[in-house]
């Protein structure tokens, strides 16, 4: 499928394209999976993501992926699109997520979980270790820059501020 602006994932030799944005400008839902072994691309077709989303980032941690920040084609006006950004995370366990991929479809049990804690900003930047989630940067409410450094708290299922970044 081409799309603009998705959120992609490697792990486990498979490639992840989900979302993005077509070229009429609509938000894509669709998940599609490259297996690495075989060069094989699939469009899921019984597993999407929760909404259509773009500019969202998809992120391995640990035996969990989550799904962070996005935006969504809210209204379409005569060649014109309004975006609505979003703050919310959601999660699902590499094991249902993989089992999705390689031909199990069924929806029992495989779909994404909203957390309800929310990305204190949007249009950011992620990146995560073992156990951990950060985020970086983004955009507050009026649209401006932002420099903090935040870590996904699993326990507390909040954001937790780690300060500032030092731009010289």
């Amino acid at each position: 499928t081409k799309r603009a602006r998705p959120a992609t994932l490697y792990k486990d030799g498979i490639l992840i394209v989900a979302g993005g944005r077509t070229q009429d400008d609509a938000t894509l839902q669709s998940i599609d999976i490259m297996r690495v072994t075989t060069k094989q691309w699939s469009t899921l077709v019984n597993f999407t993501l929760p909404r259509p989303l773009q500019n969202h980032q998809l992120i391995s941690c640990g035996d969990t992926v989550y799904i962070c920040n996005g935006a969504y084609t809210a209204e379409h006006q005569k060649g014109k699109h309004r975006y609505t950004a979003l703050k919310s995370t959601w999660k699902m366990s590499w094991f249902n997520l993989i089992e999705a991929v390689l031909g199990d479809h069924s929806v029992e049990g495989r779909q994404w979980m909203e957390l309800p804690c929310q990305t204190p900003f949007d249009a950011l930047s992620s990146f995560s270790s073992p156990h951990s989630l950060f985020i970086v940067g983004g955009r507050d409410t009026e649209g401006h820059p932002q420099s903090a450094v935040h870590i996904y708290s699993p326990s507390q299922c909040k954001w937790v501020s780690l300060g500032q970044l030092k731009v010289l």
